[in-house]
């Protein structure tokens, strides 16, 4: 089924996590040859724990469901270098799910980049856009839309669907995280106050969903999501004792891969940028805030170690935007339990509109092309 539908695959640059970022450099990018009688291009990114094979087969689930549906425009696949699950059996095998979570996200931050010069030829093209981006896909693509360059013009749509980011990342305004406790607070905001975690700053991606038409952004949530209770699990730093002292399984600062925080919670006041020309032996640390990797203090105003900070450093205070039921500003929300019971706290429901059959995934599928194409709601178009 390959040749109905565009694959763009990122690759790696080396064994360093270092995604590719020039495009013409990728992997495999194979465009279809067939014509459309519609510029409405639905664009596919993948979330984490997706073997490659996956990633073709679910884009040619979701290629089949569109059709079924009356969709007769252009789909795309945008395929990056997400981690699979490491198994483990030190608490159970459901915590592998984050022993490598982190160091998929940073390469997401990564793979954002890429996807937002792929979204400019697109537009470019003439072509209408519509992202649907599925779990921690949607980091690729809030770091896609803030290095777009609107000026090729707007995104046509944009769905979040079970989306794993911060719903701090998009408003700050409340909206903490629900349920239990998640202890103190060890880093300060950065996701809803960048960068200086107090009020006077905005969201780290704001001004994102200016860049896509108005009233066409989506937010599918399934407050019971099993996935993004783990994913709130990682957003506080969980151990369990053994042998000589405390083994960090997952979380944030990822002590495990050599992260740390110095500094307090509420206030983010980060060495001044010259700092990082300096023999940093012979500077007066004291009264900065500041994130580690293997010692070496990371630079907040360059790319690479901001990625890093984010995906390895900064815990949320928010819920996942994909398990958030309250409002959230620029988002319709759409519940997903309310199309299909089954989108319920089972492990399956996070990516069953990818596994199940047509009959059950009809009303979501339905979902998807109506809020794409503007098709009333309620009609059987």
């Amino acid at each position: 089924m390959t040749q109905f539908y565009d694959k763009f695959v990122v690759g790696m640059a080396n064994e360093d996590d270092d995604v590719v970022k020039n495009f013409d450099s990728q992997d495999f990018a194979s465009i279809n040859g067939h014509s459309h009688p519609t510029d409405d291009y639905i664009l596919y990114v993948h979330g984490y724990n997706i073997a490659d094979w996956e990633k073709d087969r679910w884009t040619e689930t979701m290629f089949k469901r569109l059709y079924w549906q009356g969709y007769s425009g252009w789909v795309g696949s945008f395929q990056w270098p997400t981690l699979e699950v490491i198994p483990s059996n030190i608490l159970n095998d459901e915590a592998g799910y984050f022993l490598n979570y982190n160091q998929s996200e940073y390469r997401a931050y990564q793979a954002g980049k890429v996807l937002a010069n792929r979204m400019e030829r697109l537009v470019n093209e003439g072509k209408k856009v519509h992202i649907l981006a599925h779990s921690q896909g949607n980091i690729v693509v809030g770091q896609a839309l803030k290095d777009y360059n609107d000026n090729f013009g707007k995104i046509t749509s944009y769905i979040a669907t079970q989306a794993a980011i911060p719903v701090h990342a998009h408003s700050n305004e409340g909206l903490e995280m629900d349920g239990e406790s998640y202890g103190e607070h060890t880093t300060p905001n950065l996701f809803g106050f960048f960068w200086s975690g107090t009020s006077e700053d905005q969201p780290y991606l704001h001004g994102v969903l200016d860049k896509i038409e108005p009233d066409k952004t989506f937010n599918y949530f399934n407050a019971g999501d099993w996935a993004l209770d783990w994913w709130k699990t990682n957003n506080k730093e969980f151990r369990i004792l053994g042998g000589g002292g405390a083994l960090q399984l997952f979380g944030k600062p990822d002590v495990r891969k050599g992260y740390e925080y110095i500094g307090g919670p509420n206030r983010f006041n980060p060495p001044p940028p010259w700092f990082f020309s300096l023999d940093e032996e012979y500077f007066d640390l004291a009264g900065y805030d500041y994130f580690l990797h293997l010692g070496r203090i990371l630079n907040i105003g360059e790319e690479d170690d901001l990625f890093k900070i984010l995906a390895y450093c900064v815990k949320s205070r928010s819920n996942p935007l994909g398990a958030e039921a309250r409002p959230v500003n620029g988002f319709e929300s759409v519940n997903l339990s309310l199309i299909d019971a089954k989108f319920d706290g089972e492990h399956y429901a996070h990516s069953k509109q990818f596994r199940s059959n047509i009959a059950y995934e009809w009303g979501y599928w339905k979902r998807v092309v109506d809020d794409f194409l503007g098709r009333n709601k309620n009609s059987n178009e």
